[in-house]
């Protein structure tokens, strides 16, 4: 089969009334569904319009520009599911029921932000590699919160910083005129 054009070729219904798929010479390779361009050829890749269904792996070479959201949906459950960054899997991200991971793997470091717009609200909480325990919790309005066994043991305040339990220091420096509400055995 050669199908052949002055400088366009195009693929038709009997009833004409459609476009099925057009071929521009020199030009761009266009495919219709329902006389609606779904898929265009260009002069640097390929344009899509609306949605692409992969069902398998996609590998990009080089930057992938997303101006939406990106959706990932699995119809089973499975706790492998995770989005990968760099060959050498730098870090990963992965959603859970109820939670979503962010690690970063061998010497990585891993920084986390909220509320990147300013204000109060968004927190940063880390809990223990089950889940179960908060370690931290850093709030939008600069309380930091650092966790024993779940247990609040220190928080920063605006005007310093509270310990629940002993305090434990190998040295102290200054000449403690400030100190109150030590035992007269301590002193």
């Amino acid at each position: 089969l050669i199908l052949a054009g002055s400088t366009q070729v195009s693929i038709r219904p009997a009833a004409l009334n459609e476009y099925c798929a057009i071929f521009n010479q020199n030009g761009s390779v266009d495919l219709y569904h329902d006389n609606a361009l779904r898929l265009k050829t260009t002069g640097t890749g390929v344009n899509i319009t609306d949605d692409l269904n992969v069902a398998g792996i996609s590998t990009f070479a080089d930057n992938a520009y997303f101006e939406d959201e990106v959706t990932i949906n699995r119809s089973t459950t499975n706790s492998a599911l995770a989005i990968k960054f760099s060959n050498s899997l730098k870090g990963r991200l992965t959603p859970e029921v109820s939670t979503f991971k962010v690690s970063a793997n061998g010497n990585n470091d891993l920084r986390l932000m909220c509320n990147d717009s300013g204000g109060t609200n968004g927190d940063v909480e880390i809990r223990t590699g089950g889940g179960a325990g908060k370690m931290a919790l850093f709030t939008g309005s600069g309380t930091a919160e650092l966790y024993y066994q779940d247990s609040k043991k220190f928080e920063t305040t605006n005007h310093g910083a509270i310990v629940t339990g002993i305090l434990t220091a190998t040295s102290f420096v200054g000449d403690g005129s400030a100190l109150t509400n030590l035992p007269a055995s301590g002193i």
